[in-house]
């Protein structure tokens, strides 16, 4: 069957959200689509409404399994989006230190996760390093890509706010 558009919806642990965010589009959307599910590992019921949702609609698909993917598209935008972003090999990571002297260029009324894709803009000259570790499994708390839907919109204000910084210093 030919479609229109895929509509791709990651998700970890959307069960109250999908649903919902489901429904509105099968109501607004006047074009023939097909959705794709990726889903990096649910355990809220989140897979079960995948697997019932995609028996009764042919125009729908699911991947599983696939851990870590929205982490990879994550990183995939940061790196064609911002030019700085391929000077290291993980632009998304929370851990990093610079010298003094950098241009931090953070408004404190911006929320998000990713504050090196800021610093990794404002400084086009800058020198990056790599210092490879492993994570070990987490004790407490969650990780913010858990957050699913709320992620990727902050996710992506932050990389168009780095991207207009990164026009910015190029200037």
């Amino acid at each position: 069957m030919n479609f229109d558009a895929s509509i791709i919806l990651c998700t970890i642990n959307e069960i109250e959200n999908l649903p919902v965010l489901v429904k509105k589009i099968e109501n607004i959307a006047n074009f023939n689509y097909q959705f794709v599910f990726v889903d990096d590992g649910s355990t809220d019921g989140t897979r079960e409404f995948i697997l019932d949702y995609c028996k009764g609609h042919s125009n729908a698909k699911y991947v599983f399994n696939v851990r870590g993917v929205i982490s990879r598209v994550a990183k995939f935008l940061a790196i064609i989006i911002l030019k700085n972003a391929k000077k290291t090999t993980d632009p998304l990571s929370g851990y990093f230190g610079f010298k003094k002297g950098l241009n931090l260029p953070i408004n404190e009324k911006w929320r998000g996760y990713k504050i090196l894709l800021f610093i990794l803009s404002a400084n086009p000259s800058a020198e990056v390093y790599d210092v490879p570790y492993v994570f070990l499994e987490r004790v407490k708390g969650e990780s913010k890509i858990a957050k699913g839907i709320d992620y990727i919109r902050i996710y992506l204000t932050e990389i168009f706010l780095a991207k207009r910084i990164e026009i910015r210093n190029k200037r």
